[in-house]
């Protein structure tokens, strides 16, 4: 809509929201300071704590936000996941012990937005400034979540565990992930497919 990708912190307000089930954990307070140092050098940003609040409330403030700061001490959480499934820029902490996850998992994919304590007023200043940059990590962000934290990510996961586990098929779950050898993808790939199929058969399925 009109309020996404349209300002740049000086021709108008930002939205940025951080949601600090436990602010220590987080880095909350690292956060706070950097968004206040640029509001003091002159940049407009609309800032949320989201504490406290219904479910359906912070639904709908990360709908109407710009940027979503999940966490700067390691990986992503539920927070991290709402806002890339809501199409939003992330910004988290994948340098820790969740790095080497990159070279066994799918994390290689994942279009989160790297940044610690010490990187946070830097990605912060750069998203700011470029609407187009959110706009381009935010549809990736989106793609991402489809593909790995949706129900078909579930479905196909669960499929694997079922064959390997009840069916005794040589599926190798170590590697399922995997981004040289893992058949994931592939899956994946295929069941969108068929999926799209279905819709094309019968419109009114998901209506």
């Amino acid at each position: 809509d009109d309020y996404q990708y349209r300002n740049n912190g000086k021709d108008g307000p930002v939205s940025v929201v951080h949601s600090p089930n436990h602010r220590m954990i987080k880095g909350t307070e690292y956060i706070i300071a950097a968004v206040e140092r640029l509001k003091k050098e002159g940049y407009q940003i609309d800032f949320r704590l989201l504490e406290g609040l219904k479910n359906t409330e912070v639904e709908r403030i990360l709908k109407e936000s710009d940027i979503l700061v999940e966490l700067l001490v390691c990986g992503y959480g539920l927070s991290g996941m709402e806002g890339m499934a809501l199409g939003k820029p992330v910004i988290s902490n994948f340098q820790t012990d969740t790095s080497v996850l990159r070279y066994y998992s799918y994390f290689d994919e994942c279009p989160i937005v790297q940044a610690d304590i010490d990187m946070i007023y830097e990605k912060l200043k750069w998203l700011i400034e470029n609407p187009e940059v959110r706009r381009e990590i935010g549809e990736k962000s989106r793609r991402y979540a489809e593909k790995y934290h949706s129900y078909l990510s579930q479905q196909i996961m669960w499929d694997q565990i079922y064959r390997k586990i009840w069916h005794g098929e040589d599926v190798d779950l170590m590697l399922l992930y995997h981004p040289l050898y893992g058949n994931y993808s592939r899956l994946y790939e295929k069941a969108l497919a068929e999926q799209v199929q279905v819709d094309e058969i019968d419109p009114e399925k998901n209506n």
